[in-house]
């Protein structure tokens, strides 16, 4: 787990690739629920 923290540290971005891959479906979620509110 050393190395994961590592990564996050060398990110710099206070998240890591495997944050970023959790929150991919939901920030494609939230666009879609902007389109459909922005349609109506």
């Amino acid at each position: 787990m050393g190395s994961v923290e590592n990564l996050l540290d060398a990110n710099g971005a206070g998240f890591g690739l495997l944050d970023m891959l959790k929150l991919l479906p939901l920030m494609k979620a939230i666009e879609g629920l902007d389109s459909v509110s922005a349609a109506n």
